[in-house]
């Protein structure tokens, strides 16, 4: 019998009260488990739920735990296991057809799908086999792969007949129908971020908690806040895969094998959480490039929003340890070089074998990295590895565990990630597409494709229609969709000190001579505004002591273009990584009121 989809909560009630909890098998039936007289301790309390179809209990229909909290009074509380967050009716923000640039687009989910290489129609989930058997495909040099219990997370990719380059990490396991599955959270995938930040990134008071009003120690973060991972929880809970379809089409330029996933993530740090996030994705082979395409909705509603961007995981990938060396480039002609001209190397110094113990690091960390070829790669000694590229950003990170030897089963393990800060998590309604490759092959291979293979970076173009936010992402102020679902930017909240990021891109300074910046101000009759931008390797302080540009701006609230003059201003040259809008410092010019609805920000005049 094909186990159905069933989902984890917490129960509520006092000890020796009866508690059942009731799964639904494949054929729609019912199928209840109650338990009599138990003894609960203070704490959470964890039962094993296991139905068979015969009594050798041999063939499960659904395997689960539950948390089970005593009641603090003599009363009981009711409760039942959690049901997973449907979407919401939520109306449309967007009255514009979707545009892909750069490799980003918002829009429909109607929109965003006619671009993607199929829309969804036949649910071939029910046929995979039962158990954590993997799916794969290859041709003639590729090969990768997923695991049913790993929602859709890629878990296998080999260079012929190679190892599998991505770390699973089987240190730590549990079971999925009947058979052995690796950590949740290693693989690769996209891992989306949203606030609230988390305890250990505002101060210590911004928690995120469980829809459920009845909270415990396991259902408040420990410091990261909003996150969902595609693969599952920290406490090992599945992230439930709803739509699985396999096509073999044309697309992409030749007959391609395209693989699709749809999975509702869980919350990471949240113990039997499930998101309110549906993660869309689509691979395909061409070559030695892995092609991935996510479609992330966003239908929140335990309104805990800040309505601030945030950095995200997209994508990452959990590369065996070996691959420890790690490079970006950060020239001005990424398509006009090989070899190791540009490159920048970011190695990490080694964390000590058996990390974790008293004076040996768990982990290294890069820091954030501007790679002005939307890149970066991991490397062996060899210099062979896997390259991620991302049109839509310029942002990297890497991160080494443990130690540089071992293979995919080992704790140890190598990480990049694509590192684009979005708002769109925090904005119930609103809809995304990220187009990006995995290249796996030797450096010299890498930069010979890429310099040939036509990747087209984000233009420095944005019109905010009704629901879009281009990438675009407040610091320490809020910024959402208005009542006209606008882009509406608090820009002089939290005194003074809003900030308005553009994404991170790579485009050349003597390219764009003047900026446009169109919307509506609120304020005062007349304010300044900085206009800010950031080089490869330039700090915060830099950008704002040496990177700035002041503009007068009228806060009326009536749609104005504003011109910015850039040629010839100081340190406007090489590549931008990204430009900014805040207040001059000091920022006491603003009383807090202030608001920004962009319209257009770009090189090109829209009048």
């Amino acid at each position: 019998m094909t186990p159905p989809v069933y989902t984890t909560g917490q129960v509520v009630v006092n000890s020796g009260s009866p508690i059942s909890f009731t799964a639904t098998d494949a054929s729609g039936g019912n199928r209840t488990a109650v338990f009599t007289g138990l003894t609960l301790n203070a704490g959470p309390n964890t039962i094993r739920v296991r139905g068979s179809s015969n009594s050798s209990n041999t063939t499960p229909f659904f395997q689960n735990y539950i948390t089970v909290a005593r009641a603090s009074s003599t009363s009981v509380v009711s409760g039942t296991t959690t049901t997973p967050p449907t979407q919401t009716t939520i109306s449309s923000p967007y009255t514009n057809s979707a545009v892909l640039a750069g490799g980003f687009a918002e829009g429909s989910l109607s929109d965003l799908l006619a671009m993607a290489p199929f829309v969804p129609s036949t649910n071939q989930f029910g046929s995979w086999a039962y158990g954590n058997s993997a799916k794969t495909v290859t041709n003639d040099t590729i090969t990768i792969g997923w695991h049913k219990g790993l929602g859709g997370s890629l878990t296998i990719l080999k260079d012929g007949s190679g190892p599998n380059l991505i770390n699973n990490n089987a240190s730590i396991t549990t079971t999925y129908q009947g058979q052995t599955r690796r950590e949740n959270g290693r693989q690769s995938d996209w891992a989306g971020y949203g606030t609230p930040f988390g305890y250990n990134q505002n101060g210590g008071g911004d928690p995120y908690t469980a829809y459920s009003p009845i909270l415990n120690a396991q259902q408040r973060d420990s410091g990261i806040g909003y996150n969902w991972v595609a693969g599952g929880s920290i406490s090992q809970d599945t992230s439930r895969i709803l739509h699985y379809e396999t096509r073999t089409i044309n697309w992409d330029g030749g007959l391609r094998q395209v693989t699709y996933f749809k999975t509702q993530p869980m919350q990471w740090e949240l113990r039997g959480v499930v998101d309110s996030t549906y993660r869309h994705v689509f691979y395909w082979l061409k070559g030695r490039e892995v092609k991935v395409m996510f479609i992330i909705q966003t239908f929140r509603t335990d309104g805990q929003q800040k309505f601030r961007g945030r950095l995200q995981e997209g994508p990452f990938m959990y590369i065996t340890a070996p691959h420890y060396r790690y490079f970006v480039y950060t020239g001005t002609n990424p398509t006009g070089e090989t070899g190791t001209t540009g490159l920048t190397q970011i190695n990490l110094s080694s964390p000590c074998e058996g990390a974790g113990t008293a004076g040996c690091p768990n982990q290294n960390d890069t820091g954030n990295w501007t790679s002005t070829g939307n890149w970066i790669g991991a490397l062996d000694e060899s210099n062979n590895g896997v390259f991620i590229v991302t049109p839509y950003n310029s942002n990297f990170v890497g991160k080494q565990f443990q130690s540089r030897s071992g293979d995919e089963n080992s704790n140890a393990s190598a990480y990049i990630t694509a590192g684009p800060h979005l708002q769109n998590i925090d904005l119930p309604g609103t809809n995304f597409l990220a187009s990006a490759s995995y290249y796996v092959g030797s450096l010299t291979s890498f930069r010979t494709w890429y310099n040939s293979a036509g990747i087209v970076k984000m233009p420095f173009s944005f019109s905010f229609t009704p629901g879009k936010t281009n990438g675009w992402w407040s610091e320490n102020v809020s910024g959402k969709l208005n009542s006209d679902n606008r882009y509406e930017i608090n820009i002089g909240g939290n005194g003074g000190q809003g900030r308005f990021y553009s994404p991170e891109g790579s485009w050349m300074a003597n390219t764009i001579d003047t900026i446009y910046v169109r919307g509506r101000f609120y304020g005062a009759s007349s304010m300044t505004m900085n206009l800010q931008w950031k080089r490869p390797g330039e700090t915060e302080i830099q950008i704002a002591q040496f990177n700035n540009k002041t503009f007068t701006v009228q806060g009326d609230g009536v749609e104005r273009t504003y011109a910015v003059r850039m040629n010839g201003v100081t340190n406007w040259s090489g590549m931008i990584a990204f430009v900014k809008l805040t207040n001059p410092y000091p920022y006491g010019s603003f009383t807090g009121n202030e608001k920004f609805i962009p319209t257009y920000i770009g090189k090109t005049n829209p009048n």
